[in-house]
């Protein structure tokens, strides 16, 4: 499998921001263990450019620049980030940083397509009989839960903006 890379042109069918020796280099920085063959990192990076798509298109700001073809998120017209429209021609740093840590979440084992069947617990007591609270209005969220990649992507959400 070879991963085609998104940088800024709206490519076609594109599966990735990042390329594999960014992915290597980065998870050097960073200490992260991450597949000996290039096949194994492509399935990884392509499986976090998804798992971006899926669950952060509808919090940015903007709109895809050409929809009709994008396969991703990126790149996007009237987006601003620290006060600064992007460049509907860019891929920003911080979504190829957010990309590479879901990657390295789902190499560590993080389901990306993991279904929550219980409720928040707000409480629970085992004084002779066991007994659990819920949280009111909990709900069972189907997404993983990555909060560095929320960090990163959080200056060009809708919220972040704010």
């Amino acid at each position: 499998m070879a991963i085609i890379i998104e940088d800024g042109t709206g490519v076609a069918n594109a599966n990735s921001l990042t390329t594999d020796a960014e992915f290597v280099a980065y998870a050097a920085l960073k200490g992260y263990s991450i597949p000996a063959t290039e096949a194994g990192r492509d399935v990884l990076q392509v499986n976090a450019y998804d798992f971006i798509n899926f669950t952060y298109e509808s919090r940015l700001q903007g709109s895809r620049v050409k929809p009709q073809i994008q396969t991703g998120i990126l790149p996007r017209n009237y987006m601003y980030a620290y006060d600064v429209l992007v460049a509907n021609t860019s891929i920003p740093q911080d979504f190829k940083n957010a990309q590479m840590l879901a990657s390295f979440s789902i190499n560590a084992g993080v389901d990306t397509n993991a279904v929550k069947t219980d409720a928040n617990l707000a409480s629970f007591t085992v004084v002779g009989v066991y007994s659990e609270t819920y949280q009111d209005g909990s709900s069972t969220p189907t997404l993983a839960q990555m909060p560095a990649v929320s960090k990163v992507l959080r200056p060009y959400t809708k919220a972040g903006a704010n």
